[in-house]
């Protein structure tokens, strides 16, 4: 029986890239409405963050009234998110 060898780190996380990159066509725009909550910590020092409000996730819809997706390009010039980028900007 032949042992199956793990491939390499890069190789998995070039194919995490590609399915997650394949899965901005597929999947629509949407946002949470955030809301700053203040809150103390056990140290007493007093901090704000945003948090999703409950309840209010709704979909991006485009000039149709249609579920916007915006899948993204194979390479971005500029700093802009592209499915090859990260070997350039992520390495």
């Amino acid at each position: 029986m032949k042992k199956i060898k793990m491939p390499d780190t890069f190789v998995i996380i070039f194919f995490v890239v590609l399915f997650a990159s394949l899965l901005t066509y597929i999947v629509p725009v949407g946002k949470f409405e955030m809301q700053e909550v203040t809150y103390v910590t056990n140290t007493g020092a007093e901090k704000t963050r945003n948090v999703p409000v409950p309840g209010s996730f709704s979909y991006e819809l485009d000039d149709q009234g249609n579920e916007l997706k915006k899948g993204i390009k194979i390479f971005e010039p500029g700093g802009e998110v592209g499915v090859t980028n990260y070997i350039f900007e992520g390495l």
